[in-house]
């Protein structure tokens, strides 16, 4: 259920974008008519005519900067007041960057309460090395009863040191509306509570956070066989694999091997017109194709014959079908992601990386049904 509304959440924002978009131009042009009231109450204070431009006028009266400061504070209540002003500017800011995250927080206050208490009732453990959304999470129950507008991004570090937290789980995206550019070293307190629920569920959906006590959610490092146990058969396993039982041996082996190889490689270099070191570094030449005997020709229309061509991707959709090969992506949890036709969507992923295609020459092509930008970033 926390996923399900986590993902409900970040609906109602992508829709919420997609609703600015057709009334933008009429709201763009209304803050550029509040901008440009501004700047005349600014120049009618300061004495400048349209003409004029002052450029670093710091010898201002503070009488004169008093009645500015005023007449600025104005034509902002004339035009609806700080707060919806501020509102108006992230949506069409969110708008002309395609980014829908700041409106993530609008719909998450409805459900702060009952998310703070899914942290209360569930322990989270990260199933993996990177530990910087555990660590938030820490942050955030410590910080739960704070009703600023900004919170610090320093935490207490080892020998009574702060250090900075740790963002790296959050996407560039993201970032940009954490951290206010006007107060170094201070986050917004609602985008960075939106952000770290958002990520959880991401997580707990691709096994990377583990809940104690869960069958469904559960570390599945736990589910490997423990040192203890592999060791009375790893004598059994590497006489298998035709590997050295032990690790010494084995990097000994290994050093043996890469020396043997380098040696070979060393002597046939100068026979080996493919193979040029450029600026240190070793590049591999396309070999040209050479002329076919006609023997090599018939054999090759006789197969084509016989077997009619197909792409790529059809054949790796009709080998998904009874192979069943996709089994192998997901979760390592065995959790897998409530993805709508998960099969078709591996299939894809795999010829996408397989072509080197990058998400955006992928939704160009498949229009309506690829999506070229990242899930909550």
């Amino acid at each position: 259920m926390f996923c399900k509304r986590i993902a409900a959440i970040h609906k109602r924002a992508k829709e919420r974008l997609e609703s600015i978009r057709e009334a933008s131009r009429a709201e763009s042009e209304r803050l550029l008519d509040t901008f440009g009231e501004v700047l005349a109450v600014v120049r009618e204070a300061l004495g400048v005519s349209a003409e004029d431009q002052v450029v670093g006028e710091t010898n201002v009266p503070d009488s004169v900067c008093v009645q500015t400061g005023r007449m600025v504070l104005g034509a902002l209540a004339q035009a609806g007041g700080v707060t919806a002003l501020t509102s108006a500017h992230e949506e069409v800011s969110a708008h002309h960057g395609n980014n829908y995250l700041p409106f993530v927080e609008k719909y998450y206050r409805g459900s702060q309460a009952a998310l703070f208490q899914v942290l209360d009732v569930l322990g989270f453990q990260p199933t993996s090395s990177d530990h910087s959304l555990s660590k938030a999470l820490e942050f955030l129950r410590a910080n739960r009863s704070r009703s600023g507008e900004h919170l610090p991004t320093k935490v207490g570090g080892k020998h009574g040191k702060d250090v900075h937290l740790d963002l790296s789980f959050a996407s560039e995206n993201w970032r940009k509306i954490l951290l206010d550019g006007r107060r170094p070293g201070r986050m917004v307190r609602r985008h960075f509570e939106a952000c770290v629920f958002s990520y959880l569920a991401s997580e707990l959906r691709s096994g990377d956070m583990a809940v104690v006590g869960s069958e469904s959610y559960a570390n599945f490092t736990d589910q490997l066989l423990s040192p203890a146990e592999c060791e009375p058969l790893m004598a059994e396993y590497c006489r298998e694999a035709g590997l050295p039982p032990d690790a010494a041996s084995a990097t000994a082996e290994l050093r043996a091997r890469l020396e043997q190889t380098a040696v070979r490689v060393d002597e046939g270099y100068p026979g080996n017109a493919d193979l040029v070191l450029s600026e240190g570094r070793p590049v591999l030449k396309r070999r040209k194709g050479r002329e076919r005997r006609q023997s090599a020709l018939d054999l090759e229309a006789a197969i084509l014959d016989r077997l009619p061509e197909r792409g790529i991707l059809d054949v790796l959709t009709r080998t998904a079908y009874p192979t069943g090969w996709t089994r192998h992506f997901g979760p390592p949890s065995g959790n897998d992601p409530k993805i709508r036709d998960a099969m078709g969507r591996y299939v894809l992923l795999t010829f996408t990386y397989g072509a080197n295609l990058g998400p955006a020459q992928v939704a160009r092509h498949m229009a309506g049904k690829i999506n070229a930008t990242p899930r909550w970033t």
